[in-house]
């Protein structure tokens, strides 16, 4: 619940949406002032590899929902990523608050082109891009 009260006191709200991944833990969203979502999450035990660090894995299915979320904000539109490629920069470590953000690069079509990075404060943990198809509303 602590983890609840710190992000709601933030201006965080809990992610919900269709297609969040409801084995990762929770997922939290606030709007910028520029009407772009920010994303985020606390890394656990539960995302952590090997070596005690946030897991490659768990940074690619976090990339995955935070840089395709940019493509609309309209919850009926379905999507389906085509390509994701991502830059592992640094780890980040349990208790790290690790936040997402991207943009729209470009469309073509039904195609949508995107890019955006996941930090740790000023410290980027990683670099995605990809394309994500619109294929209709839900």
């Amino acid at each position: 619940m602590q983890q609840q009260e710190q992000f709601m006191s933030a201006g965080w709200q809990l992610e919900t949406r269709n297609g969040t991944l409801p084995d990762f833990g929770p997922i939290w969203w606030k709007t910028e002032e520029d009407g772009a979502r920010r994303f985020a999450f606390r890394v656990e035990n539960s995302h952590t590899d090997a070596q005690n660090t946030l897991s490659n894995s768990a940074l690619l299915a976090f990339a995955d929902h935070y840089v395709g979320s940019a493509a609309t904000t309209d919850e009926t539109i379905s999507l389906v990523t085509i390509q994701l490629e991502t830059s592992f920069i640094t780890p980040a470590f349990v208790g790290e608050i690790v936040e997402g953000q991207a943009k729209i690069s470009g469309k073509d079509g039904k195609l949508v082109y995107l890019a955006g990075s996941a930090c740790v404060g000023d410290r980027v943990v990683s670099r995605s891009a990809g394309i994500w198809k619109i294929l209709s509303p839900r």
